[in-house]
């Protein structure tokens, strides 16, 4: 995604957001009535759908990578904007449309806090201080619409439809005759190892008598990779390309190999020479003799520096530990696949990583794996840094997420949101109950509004009301879904 389209787009659609909320503010503020609260929530649940639609299905982004990852992350954006808007109408209203009005409740908030016993008045004198600070107010408004803005966004970043758009693939002088096997390469830069690899795979397919097609996916190569693959197509027929205008990602890259693909086995390998081609026999024969839906190659012994490969086993054994699945290597580029598989599965954001989830997820659940050569690089430099890990955390979470909860969003948001509520309406029952008992036998009393977790519990109900919303929004999102009841028919008699 464009960086300056998504922050422009962030920035004008969060200021809308923020705007209607202000409004809402404005008028509570002056009529002092609380139901302007509740139109203002409406408000930004709503505006957060339509512009996170409106921002996935506009021409700008349609012939984009748009996945999960990244609706969320522009929810995320939006509701810091919606944060700096809300911080500026707090200090305008605190210090000059309603100052009084602002000045009491802070003068009630911290008369609370003084009945508690825990805070010295000194204390309390700084702390006033600081939260009537602008500083302060700005910093709290954008922290705390930003975690609103991350709760809403996990249901309202629910994935669409890909649909029929300019990122499908179709061929269409599709083969009479089935090859054997198709190898996709996803590259980048990677011009001075394209002949070797090329012929290296020639060799090994005409070697074991297989007839095959290499389908290079260029992501956004800068160097001369698309004229080298153009010159390779005259001595290789089976070379097929697939050029990108600019740089999408891997999973993007993949996306488009795998529609492509007509080999019965379709292989995935990287373009650095560090994959051995000399792996696809026997890779083969796994899928096609063992009954193997999928095969995960091991680079037991990585050519690799450390700074990749520590941080890589430990992703790899909570990957591992997540998803149940018995890898060693999530993240090795050389696998092999039934064609099925690849036609069955959607590969978006950096969700290559996870393929093996994805695939469990999908049905296929025969996944097994071979230790391959790993050899060390030999043009170039990694195009990845150390980034990746973050990445690769953050889609682990949504990808556990989606496959648990992607087509019932009630189930966590839901419980999560019922259990708040009930434990803190319970506990506010229980702390007006006990009043009431010490009212009428004349015990000494405490106001309920002096105990603080009166306030915790008001708290928790208003969090469980909010969660159980988001529960029943991805509901409703679910449900108007075009693909709810797309399934994997596998037999029919």
């Amino acid at each position: 995604m464009n960086q300056r389209n998504f922050w422009n787009d962030a920035a004008k659609y969060g200021a809308v957001i923020g705007g209607a909320s202000a409004v809402c503010s404005l008028l509570g503020d002056a009529t002092g009535a609380g139901f302007f609260g509740l139109i203002g929530l409406a408000l930004y649940i709503g505006l957060l759908l339509y512009y996170t639609r409106k921002r996935a299905t506009s021409r700008s982004t349609r012939e984009e990578e748009y996945g999960y990852g990244r609706r969320l992350g522009f929810i995320v954006a939006m509701a810091l904007f919606v944060g700096v808007i809300n911080a500026a109408y707090t200090i305008l209203a605190s210090r000059i449309l309603f100052t009084d009005k602002y000045a009491e409740l802070y003068e009630q908030s911290f008369a609370l806090l003084s009945k508690t016993g825990l805070y010295t008045g000194e204390m309390i004198s700084q702390m006033a201080l600081m939260v009537q600070s602008p500083l302060w107010i700005t910093f709290s408004s954008v922290a705390g619409q930003a975690l609103l803005g991350l709760l809403f966004g996990l249901v309202l970043a629910a994935p669409h439809s890909p649909g029929n758009d300019s990122t499908t693939i179709r061929r269409s002088n599709r083969m009479e005759k089935r090859l054997d096997i198709s190898v996709v390469v996803p590259l980048y830069n990677e011009e001075e190892s394209l002949p070797e690899l090329t012929a290296w795979i020639d060799r090994v397919a005409r070697e074991n008598g297989l007839s095959y097609e290499i389908v290079f996916v260029d992501d956004g190569s800068t160097d001369g990779s698309w004229e080298t693959l153009e010159r390779l197509k005259e001595h290789y027929p089976a070379l097929r390309a697939i050029g990108f205008a600019r740089n999408y990602g891997k999973s993007a890259a993949l996306y488009c190999g795998f529609a492509a693909a007509e080999g019965d086995v379709v292989f995935t390998m990287d373009a650095d020479l560090q994959d051995s081609p000399d792996e696809i026999p026997d890779m083969r024969r796994m899928i096609l003799e063992e009954g193997y839906d999928m095969v995960s190659g091991w680079k037991l012994k990585r050519h690799d520096p450390i700074g990749k490969r520590w941080p890589s086993k430990f992703f790899n054994w909570t990957a591992r530990t997540v998803s149940g699945i018995k890898l060693h290597d999530f993240n090795c580029g050389l696998k092999a696949y039934r064609r099925k598989v690849v036609k069955s599965i959607e590969v978006y954001g950096e969700m290559h990583r996870y393929i093996p989830i994805l695939a469990k997820e999908a049905g296929f659940r025969r996944i097994g794996e071979k230790v391959v050569c790993h050899r060390a690089r030999k043009y170039g430099s990694s195009k990845f840094g150390m980034e990746r890990m973050v990445k690769g955390y953050l889609d682990l979470i949504t990808v556990s997420f989606l496959s648990h909860f992607g087509r019932s969003p009630m189930y966590f948001f839901g419980g999560l949101g019922t259990l708040m509520f009930l434990l803190g309406g319970c506990s506010t029952i229980w702390i007006i109950a006990a009043k009431l008992y010490k009212q009428a036998h004349g015990l000494p009393l405490r106001a309920v509004t002096e105990q603080p977790l009166f306030y915790l519990s008001m708290l928790l109900v208003i969090l469980g009301v909010q969660f159980f919303l988001a529960g029943f929004l991805g509901e409703l999102i679910d449900r108007n879904a075009s693909d709810r009841n797309k399934y994997l028919i596998d037999k029919n008699i």
